[in-house]
């Protein structure tokens, strides 16, 4: 009789804990960043942190692109949009330094194109970026916002890496 409660008690722990393994990884099925609706503002603070880190590594390329190339249209406008992005970023305002970030990234592009490069596939917007182009405003609204007094011209550009990620 005391066999036989104990394998019934080892027999529950056993159900229950296999229960539990399966609904913990059903949840995360999911994926982190693929939700439906609105962002939470969490949400927002994670996905602004991601795309303008992947913003940087872009600007990264599109100075290299410009140094070999010699040809730095838009790189001030890359680097300008990307300086607010990360300010507004540290001031809490997620969604604006979203926006900015990706105008940034747009920028990037056009400079190495420009350079003769093509930009790396892992630098093209991804699903979750998409969503927020699709919510963006226009361009030259994005423009207006951003000061490019603040940045240099030219080859001076190539070599500015401070303030272009939130890691810095």
């Amino acid at each position: 009789m005391r066999k036989w409660v104990v394998g019934l008690i080892v027999l529950t722990f056993l159900v229950t804990g296999s229960i539990g393994i399966y609904a913990k990884h059903s949840r995360y099925e999911e994926g982190p960043g693929r939700y439906y609706g609105p962002p939470s503002r969490f949400q927002e603070r994670n996905d602004a942190g991601y795309i303008i880190h992947r913003t940087a590594n872009t600007i990264f390329s599109a100075q290299l692109a410009a140094d070999h190339g010699r040809r730095y249209d838009g790189l001030g406008l890359a680097i300008a949009h990307q300086q607010r992005a990360r300010d507004l970023y540290w001031r809490g305002e997620y969604r604006e330094a979203i926006y900015h970030s990706l105008r940034a990234r747009d920028f990037a592009f056009q400079v190495m194109t420009n350079n003769r490069e093509r930009p790396h596939r892992e630098y093209y917007f991804d699903d979750m970026e998409d969503r927020y182009v699709q919510s963006a405003p226009e361009n030259n609204q994005l423009d207006v916002r951003v000061d490019t007094v603040k940045v240099g011209k030219g080859d001076s550009l190539v070599h500015l890496h401070f303030g272009l990620d939130i890691n810095q």
